[in-house]
C-alpha cells in the first residue's frame, strides 16, 4: 500500500540494528526484527550457541522458519504479541512494532 510507513523510514538500518543488539544484550536474550513478510531485515543478535547450532542445518533452520510462521499467525490471530515453544526447551516470542496504530515490523 502507498500509506503504509516502513521501518526504513523511520530509523536507519545500522541505529535499528544497533538498537536490537543492545536491547539483546541487556536483556540476555536472542533477538531479530522482520519485515511483515516475514523476512529478516536486521542480522540476528545474541542468539545462544544452541539456537546457532541449529540454525547452522539446513533442517533445523527450515523448523525455524516453521516456527516463526506458526508464531507470526499467533500474532495475527491476537492482534499483538505472542509466545510459543517450539524447538527444545527454547521459547519464541514476537512483538509488533507499531506506528499511528499500524503493524509496521515485528520483532
Amino acid at each position: 500500500m502507498e500509506d503504509e510507513i516502513q521501518i526504513n523510514e523511520l530509523l536507519k538500518m545500522d541505529l535499528l540494528q544497533r538498537i536490537q543488539d543492545d536491547f539483546a544484550r541487556f536483556c540476555g536474550v536472542g533477538s531479530i526484527i522482520y519485515n511483515l513478510d516475514g523476512r529478516p531485515i536486521t542480522s540476528a543478535s545474541n542468539f545462544c550457541g544452541y539456537c546457532r547450532l541449529i540454525r547452522d542445518t539446513e533442517k533445523g533452520f527450515q523448523n525455524c522458519m516453521k516456527s516463526d510462521a506458526e508464531l507470526w499467525q499467533l500474532a495475527q490471530q491476537h492482534g499483538g504479541g505472542a509466545i510459543h515453544c517450539k524447538s527444545g526447551r527454547l521459547v519464541d516470542g514476537i512483538a509488533p512494532i507499531m506506528v499511528g496504530g499500524r503493524r509496521i515490523a515485528n520483532w
